[in-house]
C-alpha cells in the first residue's frame, strides 16, 4: 500500500533554559508491505519519508518491522524494530533512535 500525504507539525522542547518551538510543514511519501502472511506467521513492513517543505533538506524517515506468530488458545507474540532518522535534529539530538519491543496478544 502506498502513502502520499502532507503533515504539519509543532513541537516544543526543553534545553536548560530555553524551550524552543519548531514549526514543520511536509510532504509524507510511504509504502506498507505485507512480505508475506501465512495462518501461524506474518510479517509487515513500513517506510515512511518526510521531506521538509517550510524546513527544505531536511528529511525524516521512519521504519517499523513486525514480525508476528500464532501460538496456541488464540495467544499471539510478536516483535517489531523500529528506526526513526532527522537529518536535521533539534538541540543537537542524535540523529538516529531505534527500538525494540515484544508484545503477547489475545484475539477473542
Amino acid at each position: 500500500m502506498w502513502v502520499v500525504g502532507a503533515d504539519y507539525t509543532r513541537a516544543t522542547y526543553q534545553s536548560g533554559v530555553a524551550q524552543p518551538t519548531q514549526q514543520n510543514a511536509e510532504m509524507l511519501l510511504g509504502v506498507t508491505y505485507q512480505l508475506f502472511h501465512f495462518d501461524r506467521y506474518s510479517m509487515q513492513s513500513q517506510l515512511l519519508v518526510f521531506p521538509g517543505i517550510s524546513d527544505f533538506g531536511r528529511i525524516r524517515l521512519t521504519t517499523n518491522d513486525t514480525f508476528s506468530m500464532k501460538l496456541s488458545n488464540n495467544f499471539r507474540w510478536n516483535i517489531s524494530f523500529w528506526d526513526n532518522f532527522d537529518s536535521r535534529p533539534p538541540l543537537n539530538a542524535q540523529k538516529n533512535a531505534q527500538g525494540l519491543s515484544t508484545g503477547l496478544g489475545w484475539t477473542f
